[in-house]
């Protein structure tokens, strides 16, 4: 099961919140928009990554646990 897209096939949505998040990092709802992206690009690993920084940023989000499945 091929759980990552190959490099360099991001969206253009991906690049601007990167960009932006390269730009000013404390943005958690930014964080949060980038897992929802990678979960609707079928990029499970990189979308487990963003939930868990969003997580790191707000504990106590229901829905950053709901997005993870906890």
């Amino acid at each position: 099961v091929n759980v990552r897209k190959p490099a360099g096939k991001s969206s253009p949505d991906v690049k601007r919140i990167r960009q932006a998040l390269l730009d000013k990092s404390d943005q958690p709802e930014l964080v949060k928009q980038l897992g929802v992206i990678y979960i609707r690009n079928q990029d499970y690993g990189m979308a487990k990554l963003a939930f868990n920084r969003y997580l790191e940023m707000r504990p106590e989000s229901a829905d950053g646990l709901a997005y993870l499945g906890v």
